[in-house]
């Protein structure tokens, strides 16, 4: 199965104290969970976009920072075939 999976982010709403600089590299991360709904909202998205905190702010809630939709889905599905196509 392949799918593709658009996501929406609202870049002003991101909490950049709560970004994780690579002590390594010297790379900043932005963190994001992506919550899938089990019904798709009245715009057509199926999910949204959170913040991910780090663990000493566990209490606290991430910033919902957007949307997500799921774009294609392929799926090969066998089918069988109909009685009159059996050779016997």
């Amino acid at each position: 199965m392949k799918q593709v999976i658009n996501l929406s982010i609202d870049v002003s709403k991101i909490d950049k104290t709560a970004m994780y600089k690579s002590p390594k590299t010297g790379v900043v991360y932005l963190n994001v969970a992506v919550l899938i709904r089990e019904e798709v909202d009245q715009y057509g998205n199926h999910g949204m976009i959170v913040q991910s905190l780090p663990k000493e702010r566990s209490t606290e809630r991430g910033a919902i920072l957007g949307n997500a939709k799921i774009k294609e889905t392929s799926v090969a599905v066998a089918t069988a075939p109909d009685e009159d196509e059996i050779p016997f």
